[in-house]
């Protein structure tokens, strides 16, 4: 169990390092192959003397991109956004009053 929240720490660590860097997240958010990333992010562990392994560090990615996919807007999300509606919301008509909203429009 010791490695396990070892691990945890050091990955707490390394997002912290990163997250404190403006410039570093800037020149990771430029790069584009993972394993690239995944290089970049075992050299700064390194060079802060956080000890992490290469596997710790490629699941911590995969599950952080599959958080970030699961909380993405389908095209239709977006174009209500941009639009400023949503399906759900009750209507205002031209009095000010609201009314139920009829559904997805």
């Amino acid at each position: 169990m010791s490695g396990n929240h070892s691990s945890t720490a050091s990955l707490a660590a390394l997002r912290d390092t990163v997250m404190a860097d403006r410039a570093l997240l800037s020149r990771l958010s430029t790069i584009a192959d993972q394993e690239a990333v995944l290089d970049e992010l075992m050299a700064v562990a390194s060079a802060n003397k956080i000890s992490v392994d290469s596997g710790t560090v490629r699941q911590a990615m995969k599950e952080e991109l599959a958080s970030v996919h699961e909380g993405e807007l389908s095209d239709e999300e977006l174009e209500m956004v941009a639009a400023g509606t949503r399906s759900d919301a009750p209507k205002i008509d031209g009095g000010g009053k609201r009314r139920p909203s009829s559904g997805p429009a």
